[in-house]
């Protein structure tokens, strides 16, 4: 019975040695585990949270930075200067936001923040309005405005201004401080980054902006003139005329008046009928009405509709071509003679006069004919290509390659639409009045690709407001919305 008892005690010692031994095996391992193993940081892609990695660098998926996935301990005792876009460097915030997309901002510390996102430009230029900036101001009087507006040519680069010279004069160009550069270089509406891999698949094409030749092929629908009105218009003013020289004499002041009103109606008369005031004073002074309105003559009236956009093109003394289908490969040569002062409110169109060269008198009255007219600009402007412009209807955007994948959106002006004569192709052009200097390059292709970008890296659409600026009759203007979080740029 006593050897029982002792060898149940020996069973109970035997299960407790064995379970404290077993709880400090599993113990043991687990906390050299814990000990063994450092605390580092790892990298995440925003878009693709399945790629991981243990050091920073680039979505293998979709090219864009990684972004710290959580945050190590080290890291607590740094100090936070600001937040910034995980796609745009240059977008940053000074509290925690997310972009478009959702994606969280990343945090810049400070001793990060000796290294630059953005390289600073340097500006050089040539004379910024300065006297004397080339040869051909070197006249004029000292102090006055240079007469090629010191050649408003503008370039960033990172060095080697002394070695570069104005493409215009030839002079050496010089460094401009940032109160100078400002004052010629247009000012930016919005701006985005592209890393290599993005920019080839955007398939981005750009085109310098340059001075050209610019010119605009007007083609209209006309008619031979057959106009009895405007014929019997152009009698009675002459009548007017000679009943004023009759009664010029006379005691009575009363007829004198009247005479001189009854001219004054007549000649307004003809100029609601399309008539121009020189054509006005050649009829008073050789008192002969124009035949050819109401005859087959050696020379017709050609009556053509252009269109109200076109307008701005259209003066007097203009040459012109007519053919008509009669015809076949024979042209008629003319000038515009006179533009109606009145539009047509259900074509939007002004009747343009031309007198047209009709030999053999084969123009017949009330035959449709059709009319050519080419301007052009007396020198060479700025241009770009149209397919460059983002057009909102209240405003012009371009957007202008500033080189290693930066893009800048700028707002322009521009004159009517044209055509110019580039490596032998005809290229439908506007004329750049301001916002872009020549040398830069501006992108023609992957424009709108460009501006969906920057509404997904955080920015805001340059397109932004067009609809919103037109507003239909009697609307009011609405309110402007305070954003949520404010962006900076550093």
């Amino acid at each position: 019975m006593k050897n029982k008892k002792i060898f149940m005690v020996l069973v109970i010692a035997l299960a407790v040695i064995t379970g404290l031994f077993m709880i400090n095996r599993f113990k043991t391992p687990q906390t050299q585990k814990t000990k063994s193993i450092p605390q580092t940081q790892m990298w995440t892609c925003g878009m693709h949270p399945s790629v991981v990695s243990d050091k920073p660098g680039k979505c293998p998926l979709c090219g864009m930075d990684l972004i710290p996935k959580g945050e190590p301990k080290a890291h607590e005792e740094r100090k936070i200067i600001y937040y910034r876009n995980p796609m745009d460097a240059r977008l940053t915030s000074p509290t925690p936001m997310k972009d478009t997309m959702g994606m969280d901002y990343i945090p810049v510390y400070e001793d990060e923040a000796t290294q630059k996102d953005v390289k600073e430009e340097v500006y050089y230029g040539c004379g910024v309005g300065k006297f004397g900036c080339c040869p051909s101001c070197d006249e004029k009087k000292e102090g006055a405005e240079c007469i090629c507006g010191g050649h408003k040519f503008v370039i960033s680069a990172e060095g080697g201004g002394a070695k570069m010279v104005c493409p215009i004069c030839k002079h050496e160009l010089k460094e401009l401080t940032k109160e100078e550069a400002a004052a010629v270089v247009p000012e930016a509406v919005g701006s985005l980054s592209l890393n290599k891999t993005q920019v080839e698949l955007s398939g981005i094409v750009t085109a310098p902006v340059k001075k050209v030749k610019v010119f605009k092929e007007i083609r209209a629908v006309g008619k031979i003139a057959y106009d009895p009105e405007l014929n019997v218009a152009q009698e009675e003013f002459i009548i007017a005329l000679d009943t004023l020289e009759k009664v010029g004499k006379s005691p009575d002041s009363d007829v004198i008046a009247r005479a001189k009103d009854l001219v004054e109606k007549s000649k307004v008369r003809l100029k609601i009928s399309g008539m121009s005031d020189e054509q006005i004073k050649e009829l008073e002074e050789g008192r002969a009405v124009q035949r050819s309105l109401i005859l087959t003559e050696d020379k017709a009236w050609v009556y053509a509709d252009i269109y109200e956009y076109e307008l701005g093109w259209i003066k007097e003394g203009l040459p012109a071509t007519v053919t008509a289908q009669a015809y076949p490969g024979e042209e008629f040569k003319g000038v515009i003679k006179a533009v109606s002062p009145i539009i047509d409110p259900n074509t939007r169109t002004a009747k343009v006069r031309l007198e047209i060269d009709n030999p053999e008198k084969k123009l017949k009255l009330e035959m449709f004919v059709d009319v050519f007219i080419e301007v052009s600009l007396r020198e060479e402007v700025l241009a770009v290509p149209r397919e460059a412009i983002l057009d909102t209807g209240t405003r012009k955007i371009v957007w202008v390659d500033k080189g290693e994948g930066n893009f800048e959106a700028r707002e322009i002006k521009t004159g009517a639409e044209g055509v110019s004569l580039i490596d032998n192709q005809k290229i439908k052009v506007f004329p750049v009045l301001s916002g872009l200097l020549e040398g830069e390059y501006v992108v023609t292709k992957g424009n709108f690709l460009l501006d969906s970008q920057s509404q997904l890296t955080g920015g805001m659409s340059v397109l932004w407001g067009g609809a919103q600026e037109i507003k239909g009759e009697g609307e009011s203007q609405p309110k402007e919305e305070a954003p949520a979080k404010t962006q900076h740029r550093h």
